[in-house]
């Protein structure tokens, strides 16, 4: 079976709207390599402990790390190896940008994932709305932009997967009706590091709260390979110091194993690990969600 899969390109947006465009491929998946089911032991689908003490409301800078693109039929081993054996485990949240019309088909390896990290650890996995099916809504008008993201979200519901707070766009931000849709389709929070838009104007107090300043890699050639860490960690503290918080997004296809040996592809595993425990033992961030920063953010009235 051929599935497909959505690739954006995107770059560091510290300085401006950086719009990313979707190719549409066609793969097939190796047996082992991609499929959600074959024995990998690096993989845990188990029911994973809740560890949310680590997590709690803290007076340092706020890291969230968001990972788009989930979806049914590609890549759906990588996710779950991410969210369960990096985020999970080393308890740093993170919140997903899931394409819903991806779900709807029985075969989806990554819809039971999605409904167990929903029931038992909400508070290191945040699901959140990544357009109905990674629609740019640049040239939407409001009533459309509403329309897509219900329609999305009635599919999560059908799922047992209900009052999600958090969109995340496709392709650009969106454009002067997005926030208004995110509001109207009852959610709270507008979450992209992909662009440090103009919206300074904007009233973080007040729902929807747009979530900007971040970095989101693009996703094609070298993947994970091509982060520059040192880098990372300077443009993590810029932004702490410009908002209190910074978005670190990212995507399953940075670890894409098509064309790379086992060896390089282990590698990104590790490298992405090591990174995670040094931000983290460094003791000079908190890492919530989006949700849990709207959180903070709105019952401290900061």
């Amino acid at each position: 079976m051929t599935r497909r899969r959505f690739l954006g390109v995107a770059g560091l947006g510290l300085t401006g709207l950086t719009g990313c465009s979707v190719k549409n491929h066609y793969h097939n998946f190796p047996s082992e390599t991609n499929n959600p089911s074959s024995n990998n032991s690096s993989v845990s689908n188990e029911n994973i402990e809740d560890k949310a003490e680590s997590n709690a409301v803290s007076p340092e800078g706020v890291v969230i790390f968001q990972m788009d693109d989930i979806q049914a039929g590609w890549l759906e081993n990588e996710a779950q190896r991410l969210v369960n054996d990096y985020h999970i485990a080393k308890e740093i949240p993170v919140t997903l940008g899931v394409i819903p019309e991806s779900l709807k088909e029985n075969w989806s390896g990554i819809t039971g994932p999605l409904r167990s990290w929903y029931k038992s650890n909400q508070d290191l996995v945040e699901i959140a709305i990544h357009t109905y099916n990674h629609q740019d809504y640049a040239g939407m008008s409001l009533e459309e932009q509403i329309a897509d993201i219900q329609k999305g979200l009635a599919i999560f519901k059908e799922l047992g997967i209900d009052n999600l707070r958090t969109f995340v766009p496709a392709m650009s931000w969106g454009n002067e009706y997005t926030p208004q849709a995110i509001k109207d389709a009852g959610l709270k929070i507008g979450l992209n590091g992909l662009t440090n838009l103009g919206v300074d104007s904007v009233d973080y107090l007040k729902e929807p709260m747009i979530l900007h300043d971040g970095v989101i890699y693009k996703n094609e050639s070298d993947g994970f390979d091509e982060w520059d860490l040192g880098l990372l960690k300077d443009k993590i503290d810029e932004g702490i110091l410009r908002r209190g918080y910074f978005i670190i997004g990212y995507h399953q296809q940075d670890f894409d194993p098509e064309g790379v040996t086992k060896d390089i592809y282990e590698s990104r595993f590790k490298k992405f690990g090591e990174f995670l425990d040094d931000i983290k033992g460094s003791g000079n961030y908190a890492f919530m969600t989006a949700g849990q920063y709207f959180d903070r953010v709105t019952s401290s009235g900061e």
